[in-house]
């Protein structure tokens, strides 16, 4: 055969052998996808044709039965009533019977001759004994011998009068002072007396304090004598 007839024969069975190839490779492609096909579909209508789970639950377990009603609630705040057996006499009054007519009772203080509610012969002769007299005061005693005389505690110097400070008066004023339980001078008294002093003295005694006099352990009071000196400057 010629060169150009051998190229040419050679270009047409190319062709003729891949198209058959093709042909062979499409139909087993087709074959395998139309079983896949046929597979599928059986699988889904046998899936479909099987009983449900839940259907097979209800045919094979019997129902629960419904759970029991709830307890009723009992009412508050209402006490329990005590169970009272009946009694066996009476409660309930008679009928019949009147009452009875009212007594009346005369009042003991309308009565004549009555005090208080007392007849006249049964008024008892008691009398309350009188209060007690209050206690007697307790005398001073005069200073000496076992009683000491008082320590003056506070000192308040007399005023000069103007008027004797004018007319040069001066000299001592002795005076007797009679002092408390507690050390205040109570009682004044001059016994030596400057006509023009005497008040200042008198006034600035006054308003002297002493320590209590014990006698016996008690305080007591006590009279005793000071003098109160002017003297000009």
């Amino acid at each position: 055969m010629p060169r150009e007839d051998r190229m040419f024969g050679d270009f047409y069975v190319a062709p003729a052998r891949s198209v058959r190839r093709v042909t062979i490779r499409v139909l087993v492609g087709s074959f395998w996808l139309l079983l896949f096909v046929a597979f599928g579909y059986s699988r889904a209508v046998a899936i479909d044709s099987l009983p449900r789970v839940d259907t097979m639950m209800k045919i094979v377990l019997p129902s629960a039965p419904p759970p029991p009603p709830p307890a009723p609630v009992p009412p508050k705040n209402q006490p329990e009533r005590p169970v009272v057996s009946k009694p066996d006499f009476p409660v309930e009054p008679p009928t019949g019977i009147p009452p009875e007519p009212p007594f009346d009772v005369p009042s003991v203080r309308n009565i004549p001759g009555v005090i208080d509610g007392v007849p006249p012969g049964e008024i008892p002769d008691f009398v309350p004994p009188p209060p007690p007299p209050p206690p007697k005061p307790v005398e001073p005693v005069p200073v000496g011998g076992n009683i000491r005389p008082p320590q003056r505690l506070e000192h308040v110097p007399p005023e000069y009068p103007a008027i004797a400070r004018t007319a040069r008066v001066q000299g001592i004023v002795i005076i007797q002072a009679t002092i408390n339980e507690t050390g205040r001078v109570v009682e004044v008294e001059v016994l030596r007396s400057i006509p023009l002093l005497d008040q200042a003295a008198l006034d600035a005694v006054r308003q002297w304090r002493y320590t209590p006099t014990l006698l016996n352990g008690k305080p007591v009071p006590v009279i005793t004598t000071v003098t109160v000196q002017f003297t000009l400057q």
